[in-house]
């Protein structure tokens, strides 16, 4: 008599705990940023790159877990389309950052300039109001945190693109004749600026989501 193998069904994905992992990614990675930043001069900054792009690697990790899900799956909890849009521009989040610490290493930054820090600050804050977020996104009906975190989310962002506009124009203003300097950190201040506008557009996404389901 033949046995019957069953065959063991894969386990589905939890979307919402892809998210959530995702988020706390960036703000890891925003972490790891910042404590090279702390050290700046004294860490090897090989060592640095290495220590971020592992961790964007993790995140690169959870989006393909979503991309493997998603396809055959036959019910999801929100749209597939937001489910793709969302991990997509989390993804982008943490390939953004990555590139902050990637710019002082190709243009060899040997100085720092005295607003990067006070951005990434702002960017930490951000990463951390994303994961509250995140944590929250699948009871947003009921929890009393997820709104004020996308409020703090926005307020985060307009407060970089302030910082970015007085940056841009003080290195404009008072380093004209060294055009070299302007450029290098002008790219540095974009990507941060990105980094803040990217966060925003999760949040943007999230609300929307939740006003699509709610």
């Amino acid at each position: 008599m033949s046995k019957i193998i069953k065959k063991k069904s894969k386990k589905r994905l939890d979307y919402f705990d892809a998210f959530e992992r995702h988020a706390k990614l960036c703000l890891k990675e925003i972490e790891e940023v910042r404590k090279c930043f702390d050290n700046y001069g004294h860490y090897d900054m090989k060592e640095c790159l290495d220590a971020i792009h592992e961790i964007e690697n993790e995140a690169d990790e959870v989006a393909h877990e979503v991309w493997d899900a998603i396809l055959p799956d036959f019910v999801t909890p929100i749209d597939r389309e937001d489910i793709i849009k969302l991990t997509t521009s989390l993804d982008d989040l943490a390939d953004t950052l990555e590139e902050i610490y990637q710019g002082f290493y190709m243009y060899d930054i040997t100085v720092m300039h005295e607003n990067v820090k006070p951005f990434l600050d702002i960017l930490h804050r951000e990463c951390d109001k994303l994961v509250i977020a995140t944590v929250d996104f699948r009871n947003f009906k009921k929890s009393k945190d997820f709104f004020p975190s996308i409020d703090e989310v926005f307020a985060c962002e307009d407060e970089a693109d302030l910082l970015y506009m007085q940056t841009i124009r003080s290195l404009h203003s008072n380093h004209s004749q060294d055009p070299f300097y302007v450029h290098v950190w002008t790219r540095i201040f974009e990507t941060l600026e990105d980094c803040a506008d990217k966060g925003e557009d999760i949040a943007d996404l999230m609300h929307a989501i939740m006003l699509k389901n709610g």
